[in-house]
């Protein structure tokens, strides 16, 4: 009876033990400055991310982060899926109406660089990962996000370059978790469109060009005496295909017809 007793201990001993799972990575050393100034509504001090892998995980500190007055603690929960780092950071309790910055850092650990490509903090992309340890990361959206106007367009039966005919502003408003970017198209001061896209390669400025299916005004037609958008591929490069510059401040729409280039090219400049 005692040896049936044991050995049934030890077949449970066992069998909970295979039934262990391995941790989730914990966020650990949170810490946070006090209020460095008060005001009534958000804005005041512009806030930046540093991103470290260190052996111990991934440390994050967020200068100038957003906080109630009235915070005594900050929340940090994350979801980690394909690579996609998301990071929820919150100012508790939050109640007050007014708003303050802090200095916030924590490091979640157990995560590699290896796992990571891309990391958001409240729906804002802060980090990528480039493939390229030669060159500077520059996401695409560290140099699209903002202002563009039209200047000029090339093309035409001869190859003509010519002025803008008519004020054109696209607006790239910011990213979403799924890697979608909000966009604004504004004619003569009349919102056009306003919509998401999503670039379907060449994430990094290092390649300089990407493609999106994207509405703008240059693509419309008619119909019963209404004007419809279209809905088209359009080759996004930063500066001048036709001499190959790299410009950030320089926007180039090519129209794209089943995966190749149509001679009409739209050159937005940087404004804002």
């Amino acid at each position: 009876m005692k040896r049936a007793a044991i050995l049934l201990s030890l077949v449970v001993f066992f069998a909970v033990s295979c039934e262990k799972k391995e941790q989730e990575p914990q966020v650990s050393n949170v810490s946070w400055t006090p209020c460095k100034q008060g005001i009534l509504k958000s804005g005041g001090l512009s806030d930046n991310v540093e991103v470290k892998f260190t052996n111990q995980g991934v440390q994050i500190t967020h200068n100038n982060f957003e906080v109630p007055c009235d915070f005594t603690t900050v929340n940090v929960t994350y979801i980690l899926v394909n690579g996609v780092l998301s990071i929820t950071q919150q100012g508790l309790p939050n109640q007050a109406n007014c708003v303050c910055h802090s200095d916030v850092s924590y490091t979640i650990e157990g995560i590699s660089q290896d796992e990571v490509n891309v990391i958001f903090i409240n729906g804002m992309q802060v980090y990528c990962y480039n493939d390229k340890p030669q060159e500077p990361c520059h996401c695409i959206m560290d140099t699209l996000k903002g202002e563009w106007i039209w200047v000029k367009k090339y093309g035409g039966f001869f190859g003509d370059t010519t002025d803008s005919e008519f004020k054109s502003i696209v607006k790239i408003l910011g990213q979403n978790e799924d890697t979608s970017i909000n966009y604004e198209v504004f004619v003569e001061d009349t919102l056009f469109y306003k919509g998401s896209l999503q670039i379907l390669y060449d994430q990094y400025w290092s390649e300089y060009r990407g493609s999106a299916i994207m509405t703008l005004p240059h693509l419309v037609w008619w119909n019963e005496g209404q004007l419809m958008t279209i809905p088209h591929q359009w080759y996004l490069y930063f500066g001048d295909p036709r001499t190959q510059i790299k410009s950030r401040d320089t926007l180039c729409f090519a129209m794209g017809i089943g995966g190749f280039v149509e001679d009409d090219k739209y050159y937005y400049q940087k404004i804002k």
